[in-house]
């Protein structure tokens, strides 16, 4: 199965673009998004999708993406790809909301700031929403867009700037080293401005992370390619016991 994280314009960009004969499940909280034109069936509850059986290929579930991927994933049912189109980091809230569920308590972490600055040192591009915990990464200016269907060469096309090393294999070298456990999702290209990674990968860090929720813990996860990406950086604490958070 493939997940469509979003029905919209880019979810339905991939929706259209995935030509091979696995099962589509696109989930929207709204039932008029674009993909519903699309798709072989609406369905208004995981449950009825649990039951539906193999009548339809191209599914869209009205229903919370967060709270569906955490749910299948629980239920050991695996999707192949995941393809993020929704205005968060869904890969992020999935970890969040299971740590949650596990009775941690999950802050953002302020060493968020040391994240910063060793990826500075990369040259790359960075923007932090500290509140939430999250940093986003670009070799590419903000201000400026990707070359159509880049193929990520070691030279950017626009910027005409060598990068030192692919921002994936640095985002693993940087959560590695301040981090307790961390993982990158190396997002792979599905179809122009839209990617997917392993739900495979995800589903391993989340029975991973069943070894390091008893103490406190440093936690990191991200989606990457080698041009762009954004992490979470958690705290996480389990209910029954206190700890300083970090400076």
């Amino acid at each position: 199965m493939i997940l469509i994280a979003g029905g919209g314009f880019y979810g339905t960009k991939a929706l259209l673009s995935i030509d091979n004969k696995d099962e589509i499940l696109v989930v929207d909280i709204n039932s008029k998004c674009p993909a519903n034109r699309y798709v072989d069936c609406t369905l208004q509850s995981l449950d009825k999708l649990m039951r539906k059986g193999k009548r339809c290929r191209k599914v869209l579930l009205i229903a919370d993406v967060v709270e569906v991927l955490l749910r299948l994933l629980m239920l050991n049912i695996i999707p192949s790809i995941i393809i993020p189109t929704v205005p968060i980091h869904l890969a992020g809230k999935v970890v969040e909301r299971y740590l949650i569920a596990k009775a941690c308590s999950v802050y953002p972490s302020k060493s968020i700031a040391r994240v910063v600055d060793m990826i500075r040192d990369y040259e790359v591009d960075v923007k932090v929403d500290s509140l939430n915990g999250i940093v986003v990464m670009s070799y590419m200016p903000f201000n400026k867009l990707c070359k159509p269907d880049c193929i990520e060469p070691p030279v950017c096309p626009i910027t005409g700037k060598t990068k030192i090393a692919p921002l994936k294999e640095i985002l693993k070298y940087v959560l590695r080293h301040i981090t307790n456990l961390s993982i990158v999702l190396e997002s792979q290209f599905i179809v122009e401005g839209i990617g997917g990674y392993s739900g495979l990968e995800l589903y391993s860090f989340l029975k991973d992370l069943d070894k390091y929720i008893d103490r406190y813990n440093l936690i990191a996860i991200a989606t990457a390619c080698s041009c762009h990406g954004v992490a979470n950086i958690f705290e996480v604490i389990p209910r029954n016991k206190t700890y300083e958070l970090s400076k």
